[in-house]
Formats: structure tokens, sequence, C-alpha cells
């Protein structure tokens, strides 16, 4: 069986999702921030469409985001 095979659906809780993210991704917030940041400097009149399957995942990161994010 493939390693698929062996994985099940996880569905992240917004109360633990930064702290697992920068538990396993070094300096997660700098890299979501400097993405979203370089896409909107080179396009500054660009909205950012925010999804996520969890609607509390949104509302944490919109703010950051301002006006740009749709």
């Amino acid at each position: 069986m493939g390693k698929a095979a062996l994985m099940s659906q996880f569905h992240f809780d917004r109360r633990t999702y930064l702290r697992m993210m920068r538990s396993e991704v070094p300096d997660y917030e700098h890299l979501q921030d400097s993405l979203a940041r370089r896409v909107l400097a080179v396009h500054p009149h660009a909205r950012l469409v925010t999804l996520d399957e969890n609607p509390g995942m949104l509302e944490r990161i919109r703010p950051s985001l301002g006006d740009a994010a749709a």
C-alpha cells in the first residue's frame, strides 16, 4: 500500500493551526506575509482571494491583508 493510502483526512483547528505551523515550518508567518506582500508590491491594484474550508482561518488572515483581501 502506498503512503497516500495510510494518510487520513486532517482538519485544521484555527485555535491550534498557527502553533502547529510554527513548529513545522520555520518562520511560517514571515513566509506567508512575504508572499502576499510581494504579490501586492508587483501588482498594487490586485485583490487576493483567500480560500479555506474553515472560515475561522480566513478571519485570521484578512485583517493583515487589509483592503486587498477578498
